[in-house]
């Protein structure tokens, strides 16, 4: 979906309960290449990259259901996540030669996380143990 050319990629975090399962549902959504490793570093890599998407200028992650979300991993897990989306975000907001005519062009990453106002607090609070950003303890 591409409103306003960002590109927007809304993922079940249903699928996404292990790491396993978010590196399969990340990797088919963002469409990584064959190369992609379904792990935290290959991640970190497609996403700072995805040369494949560079016509857009930005992109949109809404995660639904986040409640979810590695609800079967550790905190430390969920923070791994936390810190990738953070530190890509902090990327793509920084102007970067894209190749045309070499352009500096700064972009934007974000991620939303959907929640259903049933398990918000729980969700809130398991979100909080694992955002060294302090994020979520503002909401």
């Amino acid at each position: 979906m591409m409103t306003h050319n960002i590109s927007v990629h809304v993922v079940d975090s249903r699928e996404c309960t292990t790491s396993k399962g978010l590196f399969g549902v990340l990797s088919k959504t963002f469409e990584f290449p064959d190369y992609f490793g379904f792990n935290w570093n290959a991640l970190d890599e497609c996403l700072s990259d995805l040369e494949w998407l560079q016509s857009y200028s930005g992109w949109l992650l809404v995660f639904m259901n986040s409640e979810y979300l590695l609800i079967n991993e550790s905190v430390q897990i969920l923070e791994t996540l936390f810190d990738v989306l953070n530190t890509i975000g902090n990327e793509w907001s920084e102007p970067r030669d894209i190749g045309l005519q070499h352009a500096e062009i700064a972009r934007s990453f974000h991620s939303v996380f959907h929640v259903d106002h049933k398990s918000y607090q729980a969700c809130l609070d398991r979100f909080a143990k694992a955002d060294n950003y302090k994020i979520f303890q503002h909401l």
